[in-house]
């Protein structure tokens, strides 16, 4: 609810008015108003519907002056955007020149080429953010991001909490685009699927051995050398999920041991591009300095 009110040199009222604001809809919302000025006979009453959808943006206004008819106004705002790449129409709310986007497929690269072939699987609900706007992928995996300011850098990445499993990676984690006024850039989104390196941490032998917690493990990539950190859980267990393609050298962190006095072997191992060959029950042994 809002108020207004003025008052004249002399202390008399000269304005007053009365709005009352209410949304009816997440996407609907309505005001009503009265106003009152002096040298005017009666009061005069507004009622205004704004709707704000995806597609387009709404305003109808109903002025009843005093003394005078009664006037409607009706307004529509929205813009009809072309995707050559994809060679669709749609349709955004609000003005479009001088603005940028970003359209593509999400899609599971079974091959890991990086690129789309026929067959492949496109991978609908997943939220692709472009600075500070986003999208969902449709039910075939096609994407659009439009609103998005050009000329100007901005980053690209995918929501993982809206990945409807939990070893899809992208084969890009995050990107930076600069894109052009008035087009969408066209640009397909590959993900792979990982796969899960679980195992324990151990020490002591026969019906004396146990697993052994709070060890931080180092999964390094032997080419590119990316690392991924983990630590034991109190029983000695771990497993790190959407682990990619790759030759890797699993160790236990140096500093931890030379902290407790042990060595351990690290363990190698390959995973292919459809997240095979992750060893499962892998031991790490904790081995006495000395031994």
């Amino acid at each position: 609810m809002r108020t207004g009110f003025e008052i004249e040199s002399l202390r008399r009222p000269s304005l007053a008015t009365l709005t009352l604001a209410r949304p009816v809809t997440p996407t609907t919302r309505l005001e009503v108003g009265v106003s009152w000025m002096r040298g005017l006979r009666g009061a005069s009453f507004n009622l205004s519907l704004s709707s704000f959808l995806r597609s387009v943006r709404s305003f109808t206004t109903v002025d009843a002056p005093s003394g005078g008819p009664a006037a409607l106004t009706q307004m529509v705002q929205g813009s009809v955007l072309y995707d050559r790449g994809a060679g669709s129409v749609s349709l955004v709310a609000g003005p479009s020149l001088q603005r940028a986007g970003v359209a593509g497929r999400v899609f599971l690269d079974a091959n890991g080429n990086g690129r789309y072939d026929v067959g492949e699987q496109g991978l609908p609900r997943v939220r692709i953010q472009v600075g500070s706007v986003s999208a969902y992928s449709d039910s075939s995996g096609s994407y659009r991001v439009w609103d998005v300011v050009p000329f100007e850098p901005v980053e690209l990445a995918l929501d993982s909490l809206s990945f409807e499993s939990p070893l899809w990676v992208p084969a890009v984690p995050r990107m930076v685009l600069l894109p052009e006024p008035n087009r969408f850039t066209a640009l397909d989104l590959p993900m792979v699927i990982g796969g899960v390196v679980e195992g324990m941490v151990v020490r002591g032998a026969g019906g004396a051995r146990q697993g052994v917690g709070g060890v931080g493990l180092v999964l390094t990539e032997r080419r590119s050398r990316k690392r991924r950190m983990v630590t034991s859980f109190t029983d000695g267990s771990f497993y790190l999920l959407g682990v990619t393609a790759g030759e890797y050298e699993l160790s236990v962190d140096a500093r931890v041991l030379n902290r407790i006095g042990m060595t351990a072997r690290p363990r190698r191992f390959a995973i292919s591009a459809a997240g095979e060959g992750a060893p499962a029950g892998l031991e790490v042994e904790l081995v006495a300095g000395g031994d």
